[in-house]
């Protein structure tokens, strides 16, 4: 969508809540939407047409690639990646330090304390797979 988009001439626009606070030292793609209360600390590089909903806490050193939901309440520890395509469901805790495949759905409320492949749904606590993606 995003390069249908780009193609078309369109400029695509980063829209940050005024009561977000995002660090001066992220990097930050275009076409994000970061939303009320949201938090996105020091040194966290964020891809393209991300949302970070409201309450979302995204500490230092994070990675989150292009096209991936932070659902409200989202806490996630430091040093960690999400791959494209990742939806953390409401209340989604991660540990520090985990790596999150791409197009994984965490179900809410789910505890991440181990990494996560690509392609599946987990959940609960701790995160365990409970399904495949195609």
């Amino acid at each position: 969508m995003r390069d249908r988009a780009l193609a078309a001439g369109l400029a695509m626009l980063n829209v940050i809540h005024p009561t977000a606070f995002v660090s001066p030292s992220v990097q930050m793609g275009v076409g994000n939407v970061i939303k009320a209360g949201a938090v996105i600390d020091t040194e966290v590089r964020l891809g393209d047409c991300c949302i970070i909903d409201n309450g979302a806490v995204v500490p230092h050193h994070n990675l989150i690639r292009d096209a991936c939901h932070l659902a409200p309440g989202v806490t996630m520890g430091g040093g960690c990646s999400l791959g494209e395509c990742t939806l953390l469901g409401v209340g989604t805790i991660v540990s520090s330090r985990i790596r999150i495949g791409r197009n994984v759905i965490a179900r809410p409320g789910s505890v991440v304390v181990n990494d996560i492949p690509d392609n599946v749904v987990i959940g609960g606590n701790p995160a365990r797979t409970v399904g495949k993606r195609r």
